[in-house]
Order: C-alpha cells, then structure tokens, then sequence
C-alpha cells in the first residue's frame, strides 16, 4: 500500500520551536499596548501635576459688633488761686471827651504777688484762666483813698458786676464786645473799648482796673479826664 505524504503549501509559514513569526507579532503588539498604556498614564500623572489649582475659598470671619464706648470727656487741670499784686496797665488815654462817639481802648494784664510786702509793685505777668477783669470809673475824692472796696463785693462774679461804691456810673459806654466786667484771656489780660457819655460832668477822674481771682483781688489806677464836646 502506498503512503501519501502530502507536502505544506508554500503560503504557510514553518514551524518554529519558538513559534516563529507569530509569536512575534504577539509580543509586538503587546509592546505597543504597553507603550500606549504607559503614555496615558504619564499624561494622566503631568495633567495633575500641571492643573492649575482652584483658588482658596476665603474662611467667612464673623461680624462681631463692637461695644459703644462712651467717650469720657477730658477736664482741664483745675488751676489753683493765688494772690495777685496791681494789675499793670499796658494802655489808656490820658483823658476823653463827652461826645459819645470818639472810642478810647484800656489794657491791662494781671501780676502774680511775690513775698509778704504790702507795696503795690508790679511782679511777673500771671499768665492764667480763670481772672475777672473789671474796668470801672471813680471820682477824685477829696480825703484819702482813691478806691473803697468792701470785702463782700469780691465774693464771686456776680457781686463784682455790680457798681461799687465808689463808682461813677453812666459816664463810660463800654463796647459790646468788652463787657464792663469780663473773664480775662488765659493769659491774664483784659481788654476794653469805650466812649464817653455826652452826660457825663467834665472834670478829672480815675479809671480803675481790678482782677479778682477766687478769695484775691488787687486794683490799680490811673487818671482820666473827661471834657465836653464844644
């Protein structure tokens, strides 16, 4: 009987121990897959690292109302009395006339007392609030003492205001702006501007300014006369 052997068609490819050709392909393919896979994951891996991150939230801080504090008002320090020598006059006229119109300006400072002399002399300037400054006109008398003020007029303020008794009322027209009787500025001076009456008698006089300060008080003066209007 005759064997047959059939022969292998030339399109086939032969067998290896290996597997030959299609083996290869197999790990080809694989490779590609791997390298495919491995790429994917990197861009996975730098999108991450590259992706711009989302911006903080800010954390809300709640509101918290603040507590009304009344604000406590600030007092000057209160500026102890101290006795006080004659006011020094800084400016006056000598005389004035009775036409109501023609305006005369007085100024004077208060001066601190120094030592336990009784003698009206002029000491350092008191530069201080809280003097009364008043101006005021006195006759000339015809005994001694030119000004008589009695203890009880010097009380307060009030009291000072009002005519003393050696006062000659009527005869100076005190500007509105420079009351008779006035706190002195802080620094311890006094300011006036007045006319004369056309009432007022001719005759010579004298314009007397006192500073009262608490429980002290010191005066000084100087000749005014006064003639009529031709």
């Amino acid at each position: 009987m005759q064997q047959t052997m059939s022969r292998p068609q030339p399109n086939m490819p032969p067998n290896s121990q290996n597997g030959g050709p299609a083996r290869t392909q197999s790990l080809i393919i694989t490779a590609i897959t791997l390298l495919a896979l491995s790429g994917l994951i990197i861009g996975f891996a730098v999108g991450a690292v590259t992706r711009p991150q989302q911006a903080a939230q800010p954390t809300a801080v709640p509101t918290v109302n603040p507590v009304a504090q009344k604000a406590q008002p600030t007092t000057a320090p209160k500026t102890e009395a101290q006795p006080l020598n004659c006011p020094s006059i800084d400016q006056t006229d000598a005389g004035g006339v009775a036409d109501g119109a023609t305006i005369h300006t007085f100024q004077a400072h208060a001066v601190a007392k120094t030592g336990n002399s009784s003698a009206c002399t002029h000491g350092q300037a008191l530069q201080s609030p809280g003097i009364t400054c008043k101006l005021w006109l006195s006759k000339v008398p015809d005994n001694n003492g030119i000004v008589k003020i009695k203890q009880d007029e010097l009380k307060n303020t009030a009291s000072i205001s009002q005519p003393f008794t050696e006062e000659v009322q009527n005869v100076l027209v005190f500007d509105p702006t420079t009351p008779q009787t006035h706190s002195c500025d802080d620094k311890g001076q006094g300011m006036w501007k007045f006319s004369i009456s056309p009432d007022a008698k001719k005759g010579d006089y004298y314009l007397v300014i006192l500073n009262a300060w608490g429980i002290y008080a010191n005066w000084s003066w100087v000749g005014f006369h006064v003639s009529k209007a031709n």
